[in-house]
């Protein structure tokens, strides 16, 4: 059925081209409804291209903010924390004003840097991205939690604390 709605879409920008052109709000309402559809279809980087165009016009729509939300959680369960963390590593270069997407950056870097190789270095580009979550939003309590923790390991990296942070993110 998915299938079948984006080959509506589709049509619908043949019958009408400027839907599709840029900076058009018909156009980017085509393009959010396709990108539900995509990601539906498990089709993550054609969702991801056409949510994004759709930032480009309605960067604080609800169910566009929703759409962006969906779009990593499934990468996240469909592809992987590494796919993840690339997604809102994009996200956040492009569209970087929304606290809760330097979180979940946060939180994908974080997830990444447990199982690498020399975490130490790597919690510092974590700690640095929830820095930036907390310039946006300085007073959550969550985001203030995890930038002390990552602090903690950041100065003392020996510790074994990958338990610990398992429990913690369930």
């Amino acid at each position: 059925a998915y299938g079948e709605q984006i080959e509506c879409l589709q049509r619908s920008v043949m019958a009408c081209p400027e839907f599709e052109a840029d900076g058009v709000a018909e156009g980017a309402k085509v393009r959010l409804n396709r990108g539900w559809c995509l990601i539906r279809l498990e089709k993550f980087e054609e969702a991801r291209k056409d949510i994004f165009a759709c930032l480009d016009v309605f960067p604080d729509d609800p169910n566009l903010i929703l759409a962006v939300d969906t779009l990593g959680y499934e990468i996240s369960q469909k592809k992987g924390h590494l796919a993840a963390l690339g997604f809102f590593d994009a996200l956040t270069a492009r569209y970087g004003g929304r606290h809760q997407w330097w979180n979940d950056y946060g939180f994908f870097s974080l997830e990444t840097n447990m199982i690498s190789d020399d975490p130490p270095e790597k919690y510092a580009k974590t700690l640095s991205i929830y820095r930036k979550a907390l310039e946006l939003e300085p007073d959550y309590p969550r985001y203030l939690n995890d930038a002390a923790m990552l602090i903690d390991y950041y100065l003392d990296p020996g510790r074994e604390r990958r338990d610990e942070v398992e429990v913690m993110y369930r």
